[in-house]
């Protein structure tokens, strides 16, 4: 299925895109702050009005005059995302005016070719629409009054924008399988993307924290299509000294929960630190799907013995997740980045599994056989038969006598079990046991 058409937000910064970005995706996803280059990637969410399914992006302001390493990139993440665009939405202030910065923004927009639309936002009523008509000198068309904040004539923006829309599904075109790039600050989560993705998507930089927000990518591979998270990565809470970091925290948060899989990004050369078990904690709890990507290996002689070496310190380190894969590559040189779309292939399909009632009864069997549950005091645990009662992950309902008699490390070992011998790579077991007697 064809992926939605690109409605993309440019302006300078500071003019109100989040706030308007938020209000027409319904939910608060890009970070709104009074501070000038809060967003500085770019960040999607997927709508649809009259029937035409859009994906809306929303994208760090522009100012040609900056000089900053960071600003620039911005600037070039922005102006490249112009070519993938359907449709451009230039956000102007009405309330300061028109600028000279905003005069270059048009001028590159109209260069581009592409379709434009010309909102003029922080316009809270019908009698504050004058204020829309300096922005008239910049010959893109009629200026359309908004409030991205209040709400105020969104439904007629949103009308413009279906209507210079292709005809298309009344719904977008999902689900496709989420996959959330997590990892501690630095450790290059926004260069495996880029490599990944084959473009310049994030930005890169030697500073810790450079990414804010979560960004969306599709991912078109030869096993596949997903959608690529990358978030913030997640900090300490005692290092948190900004409320725009402890939204970035949420984010990251959020971006685990609403993913089916975790790309858990580590440092080769720093080892598995505490941070690390921190963000690895929080896929554990979500349930998710995992793989662990040992980045960096360009930065230390990654030969067999010290990958084994590592090994073993991750799964130490990490012994809560014994169920991840894991991968080891460089984002920097492209080493092993060939072998992420089938290792996201498999485990996604181990997530997503159903098992037959008949097959896991056999492996039920097979593991009570080989090592039944160890005796209990208060009365022995009897394990009848299992079912499948959901996957995402794959949660298996088993009917035994005596369900509060189930240890933790026998569960543990079922779980285990469950996932060799139906080759669930990559992906929790879940285990819900109701009482059956006789």
């Amino acid at each position: 299925m064809a992926d939605p058409p690109i409605v993309l937000i440019l302006g300078r910064p500071n003019v109100g895109k989040s706030a308007l970005f938020n209000r027409i995706g319904q939910r608060r996803k890009s970070i709104v702050h009074p501070f000038e280059g809060v967003t500085r990637d770019i960040v999607g969410v997927e709508t649809d009005w009259n029937g035409r399914a859009f994906r809306l992006v929303d994208s760090g302001g522009l100012d040609f005059t900056s000089g900053d390493e960071i600003k620039d990139q911005v600037q070039e993440i922005a102006l490249s995302a112009i070519k993938g665009a359907a449709l451009l939405l230039l956000v102007v202030d009405a309330k300061s005016g028109l600028q000279p910065l905003d005069r270059e923004i048009a001028q590159q927009i109209r260069s581009s070719g592409k379709p434009v639309l010309l909102v003029a936002n922080k316009i809270d009523s019908r009698e504050g629409i004058a204020k829309s008509f300096d922005f008239f000198s910049l010959d893109l068309g009629d200026p359309i009054p908004v409030s991205g904040l209040n709400g105020f004539n969104i439904g007629d923006l949103l009308d413009e924008i279906s209507l210079r829309l292709p005809a298309g599904e009344t719904k977008p075109p999902f689900p496709v399988p989420k996959i959330a790039i997590v990892g501690r600050p630095n450790v290059g989560k926004s260069s495996l993307l880029n490599a990944l993705l084959g473009r310049k998507q994030a930005i890169v930089a030697g500073t810790p924290g450079t990414t804010r927000d979560a960004v969306d990518s599709f991912w078109v591979t030869t096993k596949g299509s997903y959608l690529l998270v990358d978030t913030a990565g997640i900090r300490h809470k005692s290092k948190v000294s900004e409320d725009v970091e402890y939204y970035s925290i949420l984010r990251a948060t959020e971006a685990i929960e609403r993913s089916d899989m975790a790309l858990l990004v580590v440092d080769a050369e720093a080892g598995i630190l505490s941070q690390d078990r921190k963000i690895a904690g929080l896929i554990q709890q979500a349930e998710k799907a995992c793989l662990i990507a040992v980045n960096k290996v360009d930065r230390v002689d990654f030969v067999l013995e010290k990958r084994d070496q590592f090994l073993t310190h991750l799964h130490h380190e990490l012994d809560f997740m014994a169920y991840a894969e894991t991968a080891f590559l460089s984002a920097k040189t492209g080493f092993g980045l060939s072998q992420i779309p089938q290792c996201a292939q498999i485990i996604l399909e181990s997530y997503f599994a159903k098992v037959s009632t008949g097959k896991l009864n056999r492996v039920l069997r097979d593991i009570l056989d080989e090592r039944p549950p160890p005796a209990n005091p208060l009365g022995g645990l009897k394990i009848f038969y299992a079912t499948q009662r959901a996957s995402a992950p794959p949660t298996f309902l088993l009917f035994a006598n005596r369900p509060q008699n189930l240890h933790f490390s026998y569960e543990r070992h079922l779980k285990t079990e469950f996932r060799n011998r139906l080759e669930l790579k990559g992906t929790p077991v879940r285990l819900e046991l109701r009482s059956r007697e006789g």
